[in-house]
């Protein structure tokens, strides 16, 4: 009962089934027009470590197949190729790690500073309610004790000590 909303909707989280794709569509100008370097470096950094990624497979055959040659002819004779695709290999896997790095770290500014800019935008037009019914109490208190003291001094001691009133 406790999750009931009313309208018969779902709450929020628990899987609508529909996605509204302008509400994304927007999200996602909205992030590539703040953060357009960051993002196009992400995306090349995303589809190039998937790239390398793909590549170790073939170097594994590569190297099956020396070790089979070193196997029945001898190690001396493929050792340098051997030696090669495995620094290659290893290689292509510190490459990948250095763009995933690279691309995690690009993303958590991006998110920081998005949710920093849009909280900016969403608030720097805005005045937050509480603080001006803080300041009308508090004015509303100043000037009920003004008033108060007006009324029990007399009319002459109220001139005196409150000209602005």
């Amino acid at each position: 009962m406790a999750n009931r909303v009313p309208h018969g909707k779902a709450p929020i989280g628990a899987g609508r089934g529909k996605m509204d794709f302008k509400v994304l569509n927007r999200l996602m100008k909205q992030v590539f027009s703040d953060y357009p370097v960051h993002l196009t470096i992400v995306l090349i950094c995303i589809v190039l470590s998937a790239l390398i990624g793909v590549a170790p497979a073939a170097y594994i055959e590569t190297i099956t197949r020396y070790i089979e040659e070193g196997l029945t002819s001898g190690w001396a004779a493929i050792l340098p190729k051997l030696t090669k695709a495995l620094f290659t290999m290893a290689a292509l896997y510190l490459v990948s790690l250095i763009l995933t790095t690279i691309y995690t770290q690009l993303m958590a500014h991006v998110t920081q500073g998005f949710l920093h800019k849009t909280r900016v935008r969403m608030f720097s037009t805005c005045r937050s309610p509480i603080l001006i019914r803080r300041r009308a109490a508090i004015s509303c208190r100043v000037s009920r004790t003004i008033q108060t003291l007006c009324v029990r001094l007399s009319p002459r001691a109220c001139r005196t000590f409150c000209p602005a009133v």
